[in-house]
């Protein structure tokens, strides 16, 4: 009879020990939860805003991708001026971008890029000739207008600014018409920060990179060579296949031939090549043909 009180006396002390453990078991559990969270919320704050390296110009080096030294923000109602983003608290919500390509998709925003350039001394080429560095936009597509603000002597408040739109480089018939660049200063040897500002009627996408000015004249040799070989095999298509549709009559080549024709327009569109050598314009027309 006595172990039976005993045993009745210890069950809701068991029982209670047990809630206890399971308790702080589940305390356990949650703060360790709480913590990972925390690491990985410090973890994803690091990344995206945590500050991108300076980008070191060399003489060995001609060509970089700016890619993983750039920042970007979206201004969707396209209203900022370069005060507002170099200041507080717009300057602090720039993020980082690893990838070497900036794609938004079809947008209507303007895009601030921020990105810091230096040299550790006076660079000189083959020729014995201070280096020229250059800032490449890529190819032509919709671009609408970019703005590129250099500060000036490394001063915050005072800014050079240089702007490109399409309209102006098709109506000055530029011999780098695919591709938008801006000349960069000499006097990088201490670290400047320049913004970009572009603004697009569609799709926005740009491949930024920096070149030499001889590995950027080398670079657009090689891309126009690879652009004659390409329209030269289209057109020799086409030839051909008009030259057999004449001698056959059949419709099946006039419906090929109108294919090849479509594609080979396209690509002089989206290259620059038509308004370079054989339109001088409207813009319209070529931003409609290229949606």
């Amino acid at each position: 009879m006595q172990l039976k009180s005993i045993s009745k006396n210890t069950i809701p002390f068991m029982k209670s020990n047990i809630i206890c453990i399971s308790w702080g078991i589940w305390l356990r559990w949650f703060c360790f939860s709480v913590f990972i969270i925390l690491c990985h919320g410090m973890l994803d704050f690091s990344i995206v805003y945590g500050d991108v390296p300076t980008l070191q110009l060399r003489r060995n080096q001609q060509k970089y991708k700016l890619g993983p030294y750039i920042e970007i923000l979206e201004d969707k109602k396209r209203v900022w001026q370069i005060q507002d983003v170099t200041n507080y608290p717009l300057a602090t919500k720039f993020k980082p971008t690893k990838s070497n390509s900036i794609n938004f998709g079809i947008t209507s925003s303007a895009l601030w890029i921020r990105f810091t350039v230096s040299k550790a001394n006076k660079l000189f080429n083959s020729d014995n000739q201070e280096m020229e560095w250059i800032l490449d936009l890529g190819r032509i597509k919709m671009l609408k207008s970019c703005t590129l603000y250099i500060p000036k002597n490394n001063e915050d408040n005072e800014w050079s600014v240089f702007n490109r739109t399409l309209q102006k480089t098709v109506e000055t018939k530029s011999s780098h018409l695919r591709q938008l660049t801006f000349k960069l200063p000499d006097n990088m040897e201490i670290p400047t920060t320049f913004y970009l500002r572009v603004e697009h009627h569609s799709a926005l996408f740009l491949v930024l990179n920096i070149y030499s000015s001889e590995a950027y004249f080398k670079d657009s040799k090689k891309h126009l060579i690879w652009l004659g070989v390409y329209f030269g095999v289209i057109a020799a298509m086409l030839l051909f296949n008009l030259f057999v549709y004449i001698s056959l009559r059949e419709k099946l080549y006039l419906y090929y031939i109108l294919y090849v024709s479509s594609v080979l327009l396209y690509f002089l569109f989206l290259n620059g090549l038509m308004f370079e050598y054989i339109l001088s314009g409207p813009m319209k027309l070529h931003h409609t043909l290229l949606m």
